[in-house]
């Protein structure tokens, strides 16, 4: 792969959610789809483990995001690649950055939203570890939340970009001054 990049893995988490305990016992249909969402992990992983690797190779920063307490994160093949490159693990909050319900019982309340990211060619810079310092109540994610959860709160997206543009600085890859952000179409927060 040619030319200066970092790569953002963020592929989905459905299969792997600690939920899927729970919804395993509701039938055998809800079995199979549950399946579905690990066979579509395993296959999605099997190509993006490959490019990963060759970025990782190349002194390229690359990141891995899912919710801390995915079980893909237990999976062998995801474990073996993050010890063999050496992943370095940030964990944030998701209130820290804006995470709130927008149902009606408990609209603008802070949502936790557990992240990991697993970094390679990566320094961790403060502003993309923030965590809860447990002064706040929170509101589960559940219902039409759950779903607007996956989406990325502006201020992630800058300290994102920032860990981006900073970890690029230090492995000599060169970045634009101004790095463009894709912002979500219907944003859960500004």
């Amino acid at each position: 792969m040619k030319g200066s990049y970092a790569m953002w893995i963020s592929i989905p988490c459905t299969g792997g959610s600690s939920w899927q305990a729970v919804n395993l016992k509701r039938g055998a249909s809800t079995r199979k789809l549950i399946a579905g969402h690990w066979s579509l992990f395993r296959k999605l992983w099997s190509t993006i483990s490959e490019l990963a690797a060759l970025a990782i190779k190349e002194g390229r920063p690359v990141y891995i995001e899912w919710p801390r307490y995915c079980r893909y994160w237990s999976e062998n093949k995801v474990k073996q690649f993050i010890k063999r490159f050496r992943g370095v693990q940030l964990d944030l909050d998701g209130c820290q950055y804006g995470v709130v319900s927008n149902q009606n019982r408990s609209r603008g309340e802070p949502i936790l939203k557990p992240w990991r990211i697993l970094g390679f060619n990566c320094t961790p810079t403060a502003g993309l570890q923030l965590r809860c310092p447990k002064v706040h109540k929170h509101t589960p994610a559940e219902g039409s939340d759950t779903k607007r959860t996956e989406e990325y709160p502006i201020a992630l997206v800058r300290a994102i970009h920032l860990q981006i543009a900073n970890d690029c600085r230090a492995c000599g890859t060169t970045i634009p001054d101004s790095c463009p952000v894709a912002y979500p179409s219907r944003g859960i927060m500004s």
